[in-house]
Order: structure tokens, then sequence, then C-alpha cells
């Protein structure tokens, strides 16, 4: 875990990807997927990696990407588990397909 976590979207994009080298990020456009950032070898900020990151389906930049403390975190766990840290600092967090439908028979 580093030190301190960047407290919102803006310091987390402006800090140095060796930094963060304990995070994950995790990543969704037409699939997804959850990288540990100390395999990227490129020295420059969060925001210079994300500039580069390409879907590799639609060819695109990704539609959200999170940073999270553990690659659980990616999966959303339904009945309890311990909470973990998260900060979105691409996009907005799709809801969840499920939860959707709920709502929609609540309020249909």
């Amino acid at each position: 875990m580093p030190l301190s976590l960047p407290a919102d979207r803006a310091l987390a994009l402006a800090r140095s990807i060796h930094t963060l080298r304990n995070l994950w990020l995790h990543i969704r456009c037409c699939g997804s997927a959850t990288i540990p950032l100390r395999i990227i070898a490129r020295a420059g900020t969060l925001a210079d990696t994300l500039m580069v990151l390409r879907c590799k389906q639609c060819g695109a930049s990704p539609r959200m990407a999170m940073l999270i403390d553990e690659p659980a975190q990616a999966t959303r766990r339904p009945y309890g588990g311990t909470e973990s840290w998260q900060l979105i600092v691409m996009g907005e967090e799709e809801p969840d397909p499920v939860s959707a439908v709920r709502l929609a028979v609540v309020k249909g």
C-alpha cells in the first residue's frame, strides 16, 4: 500500500506511475481488465498512461478507469466483504446491470 493514497482524481492523475506502483488500474470499455501498475514500465504520470490506453475491441480510449488497492475490488461483492479503497480517475462508474433492472422495476 502506498504511504498516502491520492485523495481525488486530480491528485491521482498528477502522480507518477512509480508512486502508484502498489495499486491496480481497472479499466472498462467493450470489456474490462485489471492491470497491476507495477508492470507498466513507463515513466510519467497516470494521466500520461491513460492517454495511450486503447480498447482491444473498438480501439477507443476506455470509458472508465479506476484505481483500486486490490484486484478483488474490480468485481463487486454483493454479499459483503471488506471495503477497499477505489478512485475513479477517468469516466464514470457504470451502474450494475442487476441494480439497473431492479431500479426500473421499482420505478415502473
